[in-house]
């Protein structure tokens, strides 16, 4: 389960859960990063071995986000 860590606070629980849940299907040593840039939107950073993506948002919808980890972890699977 990769780490993950939010800059700044979700405004909806259910919302953070499935963040939380996406990012949980990466592998262990992975970690994601998920802040907001001013004039950019919102940056998803992912570390891992060999790996480090950074994918903006022009919106903070959770639904873009969550789905761009779940592609993420179907595609390393």
């Amino acid at each position: 389960m990769a780490s993950i860590r939010l800059a700044f606070r979700i405004q909806r629980p259910d919302h953070e859960k499935e963040l939380r849940k996406a990012s949980a299907a990466l592998p262990d040593d992975w970690s994601v990063e998920i802040s907001r840039n001013p004039g950019v939107g919102i940056e998803v950073r992912v570390q891992g071995t060999g790996v480090a993506l950074l994918k903006t948002f022009p919106s903070g919808a959770p639904a873009d986000l969550v789905g761009y980890l779940q592609d993420l972890s179907r595609q390393i699977s």
